[in-house]
């Protein structure tokens, strides 16, 4: 399965390609503020943290669906109806 660097390197070669082709369309005072906006989209304060925060998330959730699955990461089975809960005291 891709991580995020490999997913991080494919978007960069993109991004390097449109920064090439807008170098050549933008004129050259104008050229520099794209630049900066453009690494900052797909940069560590953008896309970067975007792309973690989702991974993280999807992280969360494959545990918490083998949670409930009954299965830890050894690939034992948690047998929970063996587990009684205390009784409640009235």
């Amino acid at each position: 399965m891709p991580d995020a660097r490999d997913i991080v390197n494919l978007v960069q070669a993109r991004v390097k390609r449109v920064l090439d082709l807008a170098e050549l369309a933008i004129p050259a005072d104008k050229f520099e503020r794209f630049r900066t906006l453009v690494f900052n989209e797909f940069g560590h304060e953008g896309f970067r943290r975007d792309l973690a925060a989702l991974l993280d998330m999807a992280a969360r959730a494959a545990w918490k669906g083998m949670a409930r699955a009954g299965t830890s990461l050894a690939g034992k089975v948690v047998r929970h109806e063996c587990i009684r809960r205390p009784a409640r005291i009235a």
